[in-house]
C-alpha cells in the first residue's frame, strides 16, 4: 500500500531536519542521484502566498532551449500573508543553500572532483553561487539591488503540465501550459505547494522545486464608471466639462511615450 507524501507548510519545517542522502551513480540513467529528506521520508513544502510574475515561459541561450515554463514569485506578500511571513520563507530557503554548500563540501571528492574541507567554504560557496535558491540580482548600470524571487518548475508528461490548480474555490482544468498563463497571469498572487529534488551539474550540485499544485484568488473584473463626480463637487451634480471639441474636430489625447516600468524577473 502506497502512501502519500506529506504537504507541510513552511512555518513548520525545521532546516535543520533536512538532509540528503549520500549521491551515486544511477547505472541505469548514466547519471548521479541524491534525493532530499525531511528526516526520513520525501516531503512537499508548502509556501506563503506571494506576488508573482505568473506563469511563463523562458528561454536560455547558452543551454541552448527555449519555451521552458517557470512559476516566479517575488519576496512581496499576497492575500492574507504578511511581509514577515514572506521573509520568513526566504530565509528557510537561504538555509537550504547552506545546507546544500555542507553537503558538497562533504562528498566534494564525488560531485566536484575535488576534495574540499570546511576551510574552503568560501571556494564552493563561490561555486555554487549560480545555482543558489535565493539570488539578490543588481542592475549593473544603475548598482540598484533587485529583491529576490522563487522559482518553480513543472513536470510535463505528453506535452502537459501536471500540476492541479485551485482557482478561488473551483479547480480549473490545465490541458496546455495556455491554460496556465491564462488563469496565472503576471501580478497573481499565489500560493503553491512545491517538491523538492536535488540535481547535479558540471561537476557541481543544486536544488530545484517542481510545482505540484497552485491557489490563485477569484479575480472578479470591473467595468469602467458610467457616471463621475469628485470629492469637492456637490453631491449628485456631475461637473462640466470645458474646452469640448468644437463640431468637425477630434479631440486628440496624449498617452505618457514612456509608460509604467516593469519588474524583470530575468536570470542574473
Amino acid at each position: 500500500m502506497s502512501s502519500q507524501i506529506p504537504i507541510i507548510p513552511f512555518s513548520k519545517l525545521d532546516a535543520s531536519k533536512v538532509n540528503f542522502t549520500k549521491p551515486k551513480k544511477n547505472t541505469k540513467i548514466g547519471k548521479m542521484v541524491s534525493y532530499m529528506n525531511y528526516g526520513d521520508s520525501a516531503f512537499m513544502i508548502e509556501t506563503p502566498t506571494m506576488h508573482s510574475f505568473g506563469v511563463g515561459s523562458y528561454k536560455d541561450e547558452k543551454k541552448g532551449f527555449e519555451g521552458k515554463h517557470r512559476l516566479t514569485c517575488t519576496r512581496r506578500p499576497g492575500g492574507n500573508d504578511t511581509e514577515e511571513t514572506v521573509n520568513a520563507f526566504f530565509d528557510f530557503l537561504k538555509s537550504l543553500d547552506e545546507k546544500m554548500i555542507d553537503f558538497l563540501i562533504e562528498h566534494s571528492d564525488v560531485i566536484m572532483k575535488e576534495s574540499f574541507t570546511e576551510e574552503d567554504r568560501r571556494t564552493v560557496a563561490s561555486k555554487y553561487k549560480k545555482y543558489r535558491l535565493v539570488k539578490e540580482k543588481k542592475n549593473e548600470a544603475t548598482g540598484e539591488v533587485y529583491p529576490p524571487s522563487f522559482r518553480g518548475g513543472f513536470q510535463i508528461l505528453d506535452d502537459v503540465p501536471q500540476v492541479r490548480l485551485i482557482k478561488g474555490k473551483t479547480e480549473i482544468p490545465i490541458n496546455s501550459f495556455a491554460d496556465l498563463e491564462e488563469h496565472v497571469p503576471k501580478n497573481s498572487n499565489v500560493r503553491a505547494v512545491i517538491q523538492p529534488s536535488i540535481y547535479f551539474l558540471d561537476d557541481i550540485g543544486g536544488m530545484r522545486f517542481t510545482v505540484r499544485f497552485m491557489k490563485v484568488p477569484e479575480v472578479t473584473k470591473m467595468s469602467m464608471p458610467t457616471n463621475f463626480q469628485f470629492s469637492d463637487d456637490a453631491e449628485g451634480a456631475a461637473p462640466a466639462v470645458e474646452g469640448d471639441a468644437e463640431e468637425g474636430e477630434e479631440e486628440v489625447v496624449e498617452e505618457d511615450e514612456e509608460g509604467a516600468v516593469e519588474d524583470s524577473d530575468e536570470d542574473a
